[in-house]
């Protein structure tokens, strides 16, 4: 699933992002003590943008349980897929 979300945000330019707006959700070992906020790509590198990392951190990074969330419980990832959210310069999202 990462090499796949990879693929679905590889439209985006260096220095753009999207920013999950309403679907923002809570992420983290078992208390969801994080939230994951957007998506954003830095020096050809597309990166997670959460409370905890504001700086990002790698796609490959990214817990099983948050991708489940977003491929299979929510409708988060058919929205990225069908470009639904508004492309920010990265530093916005």
């Amino acid at each position: 699933m990462k090499k796949k979300l990879a693929k679905m945000l590889s439209y985006l330019k260096d220095g753009e992002g999207i920013a999950l707006e309403n679907d923002t959700f809570l992420i983290g070992d078992l208390d969801g003590s994080d939230k994951l906020y957007g998506f954003f790509k830095i020096g050809g590198e597309i990166l997670v943008k959460t409370r905890g990392s504001s700086g990002g951190y790698p796609i490959d990074e990214m817990d099983k349980a948050d991708l489940d969330y977003m491929f299979k419980l929510s409708s988060i990832s058919k929205k990225i897929e069908g470009k639904k959210y508004k492309i920010v310069k990265a530093e916005k999202v």
